[in-house]
């Protein structure tokens, strides 16, 4: 059907037929995750080896030839659905199977499947206090201040991060109506949008040259880069904030917009790092060289001694986010079911002795049963780590409406 050709496979006469020497290949990367369960290790082992990506040769004639392992290309490999024979129909999300021969055997797939979930919900369990401060130097505030970074330690030694706007610290706090930011709330908000960036095929298409100059086509680079969550959590974070650098100029912090300034030369920077079989357009191009300006409208306020960023209709900005699980809403939510289920089945007589039984006031019992009149919906995001960042238990012990639709309105879900 045409396309880019995938490790492992050859095309003769509009099927795929397995390459046993790149089928090896593929076989050991699959293998070595699963007992590795790092990409960085993998990329490592794959280049003393000698390992090679797949080398292609463009309808016009011009010749990629193989490029050594990275990161992006390890887990394009490790999702790509076609090495257990399938085919993956990419505009409606739907699998089908394929008529070529599958490479890797579904225990193993399923189990290379689970470490990447794994993984992205432990990484993002990291403390905060490894992570740098991306947006370091890009900030400032509507009058031209900087806003730089700072923390403060609270009682339970958690560490908090904040961008701090010099007018605050040079004029006082009264006189600055932005004064500090979460800075793991804003650089998510950021990354957001990065992230969306990278997989935009309009402002793609200004980075890279036509389908007819590519070794692969601009669908299935979009395609490629969906990996770009998974990719970034398994990078350094000294190389994060790379990358952030050469994508992001500037982000203006205003107090009803966020205006981000992107660099385009840096994105397509980061696009041949990560995709080396990419034809990139010539630098003289004016066009790489025209800033691109994202603004985000957005509402500060304090939800419970907490600024918190949201859209302007209350909903979370963050769109397709990674995986955040909250502990103490699971839990929550897990104990609301179950004391819900003690009563109606006589385990105990009330919401009361339910408390008696579990050692807890009764006030706390009663709002934390609460949470089962959640809408089923909002539970199962909860659950699976998609609720909006904003939202903590703290926010759900109060009175919230009994309507499902007025409680994603209520909540933040978009």
């Amino acid at each position: 059907m045409g396309g880019t050709i995938p490790l492992g496979y050859d095309a003769h006469d509009g099927k795929l037929d397995v390459n046993e020497a790149e089928a090896e290949i593929v076989r050991f990367i699959f293998t070595r995750f699963v007992k590795t369960s790092s990409a960085t290790q993998l990329v490592r082992e794959m280049k003393a080896r000698g390992y090679k990506t797949k080398g292609r040769i463009s309808r016009r004639g011009k010749n990629h030839p193989p490029q050594d392992f990275t990161k992006s290309s390890i887990y394009q490999i490790l999702n790509n659905k076609l090495y257990i024979g399938k085919i993956e129909h990419k505009a409606k999300g739907e699998i089908y199977d394929g008529q070529h021969m599958a490479i890797i055997d579904m225990k193993i797939w399923n189990q290379v499947q689970a470490i990447l979930k794994t993984n992205l919900r432990e990484r993002k369990r990291e403390s905060c206090a490894d992570r740098p401060y991306l947006l370091k130097g890009m900030l400032e505030d509507p009058s031209g201040y900087a806003m730089t970074p700072t923390f403060t330690r609270k009682k339970n030694n958690k560490l908090y991060r904040y961008y701090v706007s010099t007018q605050a610290v040079k004029k006082g706090y009264r006189e600055c109506p932005l004064k500090t930011i979460s800075a793991p709330l804003l650089e998510d908000i950021v990354l957001d949008y990065v992230r969306r960036i990278l997989i935009n095929t309009e402002w793609l298409g200004q980075i890279i040259k036509t389908e007819k100059d590519l070794a692969i086509a601009l669908p299935d680079v979009k395609a490629m880069l969906q990996n770009f969550d998974q990719m970034w959590i398994d990078l350094f974070p000294a190389e994060q904030a790379r990358i952030v650098g050469l994508l992001i100029h500037k982000v203006t912090i205003h107090p009803t917009k966020l205006v981000i300034l992107f660099h385009p030369p840096g994105l397509a920077s980061v696009l041949h790092e990560l995709m080396p079989e990419l034809t990139l357009k010539d630098g003289e191009d004016p066009d790489m060289h025209k800033p691109m300006v994202v603004e985000i409208p957005v509402d500060f306020r304090k939800r419970h001694k907490r600024k918190i960023i949201t859209a302007p209709n209350g909903q979370d900005i963050i769109s397709g986010r990674n995986a955040n699980f909250d502990d103490a809403l699971i839990k929550a939510v897990v104990r609301a079911h179950k004391w819900q289920e003690m009563v109606e089945t006589g385990k105990a007589r009330s919401i009361r002795d339910v408390a008696v039984q579990e050692g807890i006031p009764n006030g706390y019992a009663a709002k934390i049963i609460r949470l089962t009149e959640l809408a089923p919906d909002i539970t199962t995001a909860i659950l699976n780590g998609r609720q909006p960042k904003a939202l903590q238990l703290a926010g759900m012990m109060d009175d919230f409406p009994i309507r499902w639709d007025a409680q994603r309105q209520h909540f933040g879900f978009q």
